[in-house]
């Protein structure tokens, strides 16, 4: 029995482990063009562009979960812990997303966009914070644990800390000149 929180615990740290900060993300397989160039790689602005978009998507997403729990929380009867769980597990799933593709732009952020590189790292750092957070909030998503207002102060940490993860990514858009609007149907 004691197996599975280590395993639990292994499970989420995965997405943190699967690439080091600093490690260039791998290169996209495929036949060489004339120039040696992979045929169809992307430009690193492409790169950053669909990086950007999807982390932002995942912060803007979380930070929604993280609001869905910040009202469930209010009162006891609206605690509910199956609806409680979803949406924690679609924040923890929406952060580890969003680091990845933040982690995929740390290489990028070089030369002309060499001075993201710090926005990027608060970034990803603030997001860690999160996952940390969130592993500290996962004990007590229960009703009988604790009143309504102390899950909605760690609640509100939590979306807090995603907050200033997501202004951090939006400086480094700026600092890379990577278009944030997201282009909608």
């Amino acid at each position: 029995m004691k197996l599975i929180p280590a395993l639990v615990a292994l499970a989420l740290a995965l997405p943190a482990v699967a690439q080091a900060p600093g490690k260039p993300a791998p290169a996209l397989p495929g036949p060489k063009g004339p120039q040696g160039t992979a045929k169809g790689a992307d430009s690193n602005a492409d790169i950053a562009k669909r990086s950007f978009d999807i982390a932002s998507v995942n912060m803007t997403a979380a930070k929604d979960f993280i609001g869905g729990l910040n009202d469930l929380a209010q009162r006891q009867s609206t605690w509910n812990r199956e609806s409680s769980v979803a949406l924690f597990n679609s924040a923890q799933r929406a952060v580890a997303d969003a680091e990845e593709h933040i982690v995929r732009l740390a290489p990028l952020a070089k030369g002309d966009w060499a001075k993201a590189s710090d926005a990027l790292e608060k970034a990803r750092a603030d997001l860690v914070k999160v996952q940390g957070e969130l592993r500290t909030l996962a004990a007590p998503v229960r009703a009988e644990s604790g009143d309504p207002a102390s899950r909605q102060s760690s609640i509100r940490g939590v979306w807090a800390t995603l907050d200033a993860a997501a202004k951090d990514l939006g400086i480094a858009a700026k600092q890379m000149s990577v278009e944030t609007k997201i282009k909608t149907p």
